[in-house]
């Protein structure tokens, strides 16, 4: 989590790539929890999610998010990253990201009070989403 004195300034991540990366490789990781502390007893707005990918060549493969405010945050990717074969579970948002459908093959998003944004971002038959009823997700 990172603090600064700014308004609207805390940021926690599970897993953070920032612009200028020219490849990263995320295999196999959990992330699970993620939250934004308080200051002086109220919550301070700001983005918090399980994976955060900015601006990179990223390929991110058998991954899990869950109980994040997103379990991935994802802008201006390189257009031959890969995001395939993750699960993002129990976030408030599954997956959010401005692009296309172009770089997501094979995802799961079960149990998001949003599974993802904006709408069709996860349309093809080798995406699953499932809808958060039936499902126990404890919250943060």
């Amino acid at each position: 989590a990172n603090l600064s004195a700014g308004t609207k300034s805390i940021k926690a991540f599970g897993y953070r790539v920032d612009p200028g990366a020219n490849k990263v490789v995320f295999e196999e990781n959990t992330s699970d929890g993620i939250t934004a502390p308080a200051v002086g007893g109220r919550a301070i707005p700001g983005y918090v999610a399980g994976f955060a990918l900015v601006g990179a060549h990223a390929e991110l493969s058998g991954n899990r998010s869950s109980r994040a405010h997103a379990g991935l945050f994802a802008r201006k990717l390189a257009p031959d990253s890969s995001i395939r074969g993750n699960v993002f579970e129990c976030n408030d948002i599954g997956v959010d990201d401005a692009a296309t459908g172009r770089y997501y093959t094979q995802n799961r998003l079960l149990g998001n009070t949003v599974a993802t944004a904006p709408v069709g971002l996860m349309d093809g038959t080798d995406n699953v989403v499932a809808a958060a009823a039936g499902r126990a997700c404890s919250r943060n």
